[in-house]
């Protein structure tokens, strides 16, 4: 009896680790979800999850940014504004690099941003009036 009950436990492990391995790989459905047209950003992101304005509005410039930053001329324009480090960190407020001009062009880098952001220049232009008054000290920081 005994040696039954010693070879039916390692069994018994190995039967329940086999059906923990077999139950985990199995396909589950995942129901794909849209999100509502209104709450898709100018880039074509879902805002979902962004609840309050303050929080869509930094998402919109994020990704344009991020879009932008794909220029190695934008690079060099935050780049050389952030080496400056005007506070010991590697950032750089909106507010003073929004209006530089990206070199060896003659386009402010708000501009740059708006071009990048899928809005029209009078929605950007908009958009931008309401960045700078919800973010008065918004920065642009290199890790």
């Amino acid at each position: 009896m005994k040696t039954l009950s010693k070879s039916l436990i390692p069994m018994a492990m190995s039967l329940i680790v086999m059906m923990g391995v077999i139950s985990s790989c199995q396909e589950e459905e995942i129901a794909s979800q849209q999100a509502p047209q209104d709450q898709v950003d100018a880039l074509g992101g879902s805002t979902m999850g962004r609840v309050d304005e303050k929080s869509q509005l930094a998402d919109i410039l994020a990704r344009s940014l991020a879009i932008s930053l794909r220029d190695e001329r934008v690079r060099a324009l935050v780049k050389r504004e952030v080496l400056q480090k005007r506070d010991g960190d590697y950032n750089v407020l909106f507010a003073r690099i929004k209006d530089a001009k990206v070199p060896n062009t003659n386009i402010p880098f708000f501009e740059v941003l708006g071009r990048n952001s899928g809005m029209d220049k009078e929605q950007w232009s908009q958009y931008m009036y309401t960045v700078e008054n919800q973010f008065p000290l918004l920065q642009i920081a290199v890790p």
